[in-house]
């Protein structure tokens, strides 16, 4: 997976701002602080929200991907969470009751829910173990731990169902209580001593009937119940509850009490169940198999001496063969898991036995453990990996327990599996010396056609094998003698790779295996005996198995498509160098350049970090050149992996001397030979390794040496011969195949490919060339192309060149169409004979000039991209046309796509020319396309075209000397944009302003820049800089209009925190105006509520009067006393609204009408309020509603509470009437 930006990297980075924020709100989140000057916090919270329990987690679950960053602050993090635990314990026990049912909703939560939700994510990134550690561990707390539980889980019983049993105890709860609870029983006193008599409100398991001792304590008897009842349940609290039992079965102080017995007793029958009785649920027997595992990995072996064989044959009847049992199983993977677990166990338990006793019986029959085994090794094959990792790490156990010759038996058993259905054509012994270009290809040649053939494969089951041989090396366990075939298997595993058929990857576990493998194999062997092995017994390699190891490390942590494998191999790799010193070609070196955070990019560890490893040392060149032209590369299914591997390739290839860029040049070639026209993936790849390749220059060596004159010859030679691949792969192709130009070049990558590869050949040509041939003699019908000399293209290899160009430019994909553009540019001038050139241009333009408009799909798009690519090689008359004939299909154009393309292509081919003659219909082709506010079923995608056009006026204000009128219409318009309510395009805009803000003598002057997101643009700080415009006399005049109209979108329709900073960035600005300057910037608002203003711009600005009228932002210039501005047009837009069936415009309307009210002036008070009045009888039975809460807050009359405004409107009429009476005015007709 590839990632411009490594999320490890980033977590390293904002670690210290993550920790910081933890540490100094974690303590105000826990407790009351009862000294404000010392900050001592002594009382705990009871409730917390919800909202900041969760933005503690979101600080903490960024570490997941690396858990220990976490680990110097665990300790503070867990200790705070348990001391406020045991605090509200100590004094809020019984409250929490009361708040669970009193806020039942999921805003507010009891302090305990939310510590253990946060224990909990600490239990998931660090570890149970971990955690548990860290957790107070005194005695004292474990009577009211258990109180609390009991009591707080009758929530949940048959006693709390009145309540609902929405109010009981989440899960998260009960597995941090219960994990609590076992760890102090590790306390190490009688229980007995440790609490009191109390029986308490123990809880009682439903499938177990337990018969306790009368003479234990009643602690023991209560978290045995608390236990049990807890071991039945289907969610995550069983693994928690299975910890409790298992240690109170196994405490000093109870052995002989004969709890121990009594919990057995009650469990291994239930597991031994006769053919035809019905089976326990599956979460039961999981929870009981979880409390065996626990017991048996515990337990030491005197207690297990007695125990084996009665454990033995209760789980081996759990996994037997009978039907009922065995669907039973196979439904569960965890519960598979668990039998292996506790069969390891017990067989490993029977073999220290018998290593240390004299006695020869043993407890288990050598049948028996060589059965076991055997059932391990099947489980390898599982179709679940957690049950493959715990068969691979039984074989792995079990084998580090048995004498050398059944060990050698397990490992042989593995190898054998691995080497089924695995064909291996000439891999061993194929590598021989390489000292020449010559010998290296051939090599890479033979190596890519008897490469490993994993088709007939079972990916899980190689899985399985490989792991399990991991661990065996891991552990110590593997024999010398099977060093060098197990490396083989290795080295394999980790260029293994399959697809489903759906095309999924399937072979990562696979490598990820391998990559644990090759580790284990740098931590547990020395480098005396690496040396001496050779991998697979082949005698010929010329690399040693550290040096194999080594390179193939490489190239797993820089091509493997898989993040997991890169950084897996990046760590086998530094174990590998730091181990083994002086062993691996330049290791300090690699390991720096390798590093396990740099390959988390995918790109990056391509074209970066190989590149890299490649010129430290020839052999790390070889090998990621194997890799280049493998799976992981040119044969990749991913069309990105292709580009990467090409541009690697000719890099790493222009790193080298003439000789090996020509010896590539001719590899390449051959393969393409060998690839059919139906293998599209492939071609695709190779032909964009021949154009990187001819990119990069020819790297000639500036000393004198022997033979450089040769080579600089025999290069040009072959690079000048790549012109023949066209003639080879297609012209010869349509003659022997009978397959059409159109079908050849079908596939977009093709397409792609071809372009790159004649744009790559063309380049070198500088200049135009001469023609040397009459174009008469060209054959009937062919396009005259001009004769050339003997180093360039011949007229059919050219003529294949522009129609395959030709059809590249006239497909449906963007990036196609612009390689396309980018070819046709590279020849035009250099290859093309002028007439040719006229034609094609000709050609272009009459596509769209015709009467339909053009769109991507009738191939409008190709044309635009040919036209700007060769638009500065045309003359000046020329350019003009086609200019004009961009602007008429840009201006007529109803499709976005089209128009955001050519506004594209406009921007980065055709706005840079120098000798560009910039006229009016440019500018306000330009202006339209700013205020292009197209709405569809998608949304606002005017947008993108708003974007794009911007992006044109950018380069045309970075190239142009403007007029003075010409500039101020595009950066008028641009302001209009900045100060609108889309943040993506607010954004674009102010990055095309503020590099000129200076420039074009706005004002304040521009000090600071902002940065471009929608953060620093949405501030109160923004909008006051475009505001104070408004206001400032030399852009008064033409600045205002614009900025206004974008402004009130803002702030009357914008996003909430964007109508917050523009609402108050216009009332701060608004302050500090004189009476003359504000009184023009409310005629200015005033203006945008012109009958003929559009919807867009009328609605938001009719709110945001209303909000400047309600908060006496236009006190000032509204008083009697003082020339005011003319009101009574918005009454007269109130009452056009009001007539409408848009309720949310009428909302407005009555918004504005209350706001009206307020201004000293009799008149337009008194309309407003009859209007309003009026409105308490409008047919919308919502807006009377908004009508009487407005006129409340305007009147204040008893008379309206309790009135029901959406009753029908003839009983409200008397009401409203006395209301007009009230307020004096004449009673009129409701509308």
């Amino acid at each position: 997976m590839d990632a411009t930006d490594d999320q490890g990297t980033i977590l390293q980075n904002s670690v210290s701002s993550l920790l910081a924020k933890l540490r100094l709100w974690l303590p105000l989140f826990l407790w009351k602080s009862s000294d404000k000057h010392t900050g001592h916090h002594d009382i705990v919270r009871t409730l917390v929200l919800q909202s900041k329990t969760d933005r503690l987690i979101q600080l903490l679950e960024p570490f997941q991907e690396s858990p220990q960053l976490l680990d110097p602050h665990l300790e503070f993090i867990v200790q705070n969470l348990s001391s406020a635990f045991t605090q509200y314990l100590t004094v809020y026990i019984v409250k929490y009751c009361q708040d669970a049912t009193r806020y039942a909703s999921p805003c507010k939560w009891p302090l305990p829910r939310a510590i253990c939700k946060i224990l909990y994510v600490l239990c998931k990134i660090r570890g149970q173990k971990v955690i548990s550690r860290l957790l107070d561990n005194s005695a004292a707390h474990l009577e009211p731990l258990l109180d609390a539980l009991e009591t707080w889980s009758q929530l949940e019983d048959s006693q709390g169902k009145a309540l609902g049993l929405k109010y009981g105890m989440m899960w998260e709860e009960r597995y941090v209580m219960l994990l609590w609870l076992s760890h102090l029983l590790l306390a190490p006193f009688d229980l007995a001593l440790m609490s009191s008599n109390k029986d308490g409100k123990s809880l009682q398991p439903s499938h177990i009937s337990l018969n306790l001792p009368q003479d234990i304590p009643p602690i023991v008897q209560r978290l045995v119940s608390i236990g049990s009842a807890y071991l039945e349940s289907a969610s995550k609290e069983r693994q928690a509850a299975s910890i409790l039992v298992a240690r109170l079965a196994l405490r000093p102080d109870l052995a002989n009490s004969g709890l121990q017995e009594v919990l057995l007793g009650s469990v291994l029958p239930s597991l031994e169940v006769a053919q035809g009785v019905s089976l326990l649920p599956i979460h039961i027997l999981i929870g009981r198999l979880e409390f065996l595992g626990k017991f048996v990995i515990s337990a030491d072996l005197n207690t297990l001496k007695l125990l084996i064989i009665v454990i033995h044959n209760a789980v081996g009847s759990v996994s037997s063969e009978k039907p009922q049992m065995n669907s039973s199983i196979k439904s569960s993977a965890s519960a598979r898991r668990l039998i292996i677990k506790i069969h390891r166990e017990l067989a490993v338990a029977e073999l220290k036995i018998n290593a240390l006793s004299s006695n020869t019986s043993e407890l288990l029959d050598q049948g028996v453990i060589d059965q076991v085994i055997d059932q391990f090794l099947n489980a390898l094959a599982d179709k679940d990996t957690t049950v493959r990792i715990a068969a691979s790490k039984a074989v792995s156990v079990i084998a580090s327990h048995l004498d050398f010759d059944n060990i050698v038996q397990v490992v042989d058993l593995v190898l054998e599996q691995l080497d089924e259905d695995v064909v291996l054509k000439g891999l061993e012994a194929e590598r021989s010396e390489i000292d020449s270009d010559e010998t290296r290809f051939e090599f890479i040649k033979k190596t890519l056609t008897s490469d490993l053939n994993v088709a007939n494969v079972n990916s899980v089951r190689w899985h399985g094998l490989i792991l399990a041989l991991s661990q065996l090396i891991y552990r110590g366990s593997l024999p010398n003698s099977h060093l060098s075939s197990s490396l083989k298997f290795l080295m394999l595993a980790l260029r293994f790779e399959q697809r489903s058929s759906l095309g999924v990857s399937i072979g990562i576990s696979v490598r990820d295996a391998a990559c644990f493998g090759l580790w284990s194999i740098a931590r547990r062997y020395p480098s005396k005996e690496l040396v001496s092995v050779t991998i697979g017994g082949s005698s010929k390699s010329s690399l040693s198995s550290l040096k194999s190891i080594a390179t193939a490390l490489v190239v797993a942590a820089t091509l493997d498509p898989s993040g997991n494998i890169r950084r897996g191999a990046s760590a086998a790799l530094q174990e590998l160098v730091g181990r083994h010193p002086n062993q691996i070609p330049q290791g300090l070196d690699l390991i720096q350049v390798v590093d396990y955070s740099a390959v988390a990019s995918r790109s990056r560890s391509m074209l970066d970090i190989a590149a890299k490893a490649s010129r430290l040392d020839r052999v790390y060149w070889d090998a990621l050149l194997l890799g280049l032209f493998g799976w992981r590369g040119i044969y990749s299914h991913d069309a990105e992996t292709r580009r990467n591997a090409a541009l690697l390739i000719g890099k790493i290839s222009g790193d080298k001397d003439l000789r090996s860029q020509v010896s590539m040049i001719a590899f390449v070639r051959g393969q393409l030979r060998q690839v059919s026209f139906q293998q599209i993936e492939p071609r695709h790849g190779l032909l964009l390794v021949l154009a990187e390749i001819r990119s990069y220059k020819v790297k000639a060596d500036q000393q004198d040496e022997p033979g450089r004159n040769e080579q600089s010859l025999l290069a040009n030679s072959e690079m000048e011969g790549l012109w023949t691949t066209f003639k080879e792969d297609i012209q010869e192709s349509l003659l022997d195949t009978n397959l059409s130009l159109l079908f050849i070049m079908r596939s977009a990558f093709i397409g792609e490919a071809f372009c790159e590869l004649i744009y790559s050949l063309a380049s070198r040509i500088s200049g135009t060339i001469p023609s040397l041939s009459n174009t008469s003699n060209q054959q009937a019908g062919a396009i005259p192309f001009m004769s050339l000399p003997a180093e360039v293209p011949t007229l059919k290899e050219l003529r294949t060149c522009v129609e395959a160009i030709e059809l590249c430019i006239d497909r449906s994909e963007p990036h196609v169409i612009r390689l396309g553009a980018k070819a046709v540019s590279s020849i035009f001038s250099s290859l093309l004979y002028p007439p040719i050139q006229e034609y094609l241009v000709q050609k272009w333009t009459t596509r769209l000039s015709s009467p339909a408009p053009a769109t991507f799909q009738n191939e409008g798009a190709g044309a635009v991209a040919a036209l700007a690519a060769v638009f500065g090689q045309l003359p000046l008359q020329k350019q003009a046309v086609v200019m004009v004939t961009l602007l008429s299909e840009l201006n007529r154009s109803k499709n976005i796509e089209l128009e955001c393309f050519i506004l594209q292509e406009l921007s980065s081919n055709v706005l840079v020319q120098e000798d560009l003659a910039v006229n009016d219909t440019l500018i306000e082709t330009l202006q339209a396309c700013l205020k292009d506010f197209t709405i569809s079923a998608q949304g606002d995608v005017g947008s993108h075209v708003r974007i794009e056009a911007i992006a044109a006026v950018d380069q045309l204000l970075l190239y142009r000397n403007l007029s003075s009128d010409q500039t101020q219409k595009l950066v008028a318009s641009v302001c209009g944009l900045a100060a609108g309510r889309l943040d993506k395009v607010r954004s674009r805009a102010w990055q095309c302003i503020q590099s000129r803000w200076n420039e074009l003598d706005l004002s304040p002057p521009l000090t600071i820049s902002l940065n471009n997101n929608p953060t620093d643009t949405s501030s109160p700080t923004y909008f006051y800089r475009l505001i104070s415009l408004c206001t400032h006399l030399q852009t008064r005049t033409w600045l205002t209009p614009l900025i206004l109209e974008g402004y009130v979108t803002s702030a009357g329709a914008g996003a909430e925190a964007v109508q917050h900073a523009s609402r108050s960035a216009f009332s701060t600005h608004a302050e500090t105006l004189s009476h003359a300057n504000l009184l023009p910037l409310f005629t200015s608002l005033l203006a945008l509520t012109h009958p003929t203003t559009a919807d867009r711009v009328l609605h938001p600005t009719l709110s945001f009067l209303a909000y400047t009228l309600q908060n006496g932002t236009f006190d000032r210039i509204l008083s009697p006393s003082s020339p005011t501005p003319p009101l009574a047009p918005l009454l007269s837009t109130a009452q056009k609204i009001l007539k409408s069936t848009n309720i949310p415009k009428i909302l407005t309307a009555v918004k504005l009408l209350t706001a009206l009210t307020r201004p000293p002036l009799p008149d337009i008070r008194s309309q407003a309020l009859d209007e309003l009045c009026g409105v308490l009888l409008h047919r919308f039975p919502k807006v009377r509603n908004a009508a009487a809460d407005e006129m409340w807050l305007v009147l204040g009359a008893e008379g309206m509470l309790g009135v029901d405004w959406g009753a029908e409107r003839g009983e409200l009429r008397g009401l409203v009437g006395e209301m007009r009476e009230m307020v004096k005015v004449k009673v009129g007709e409701g509308v």
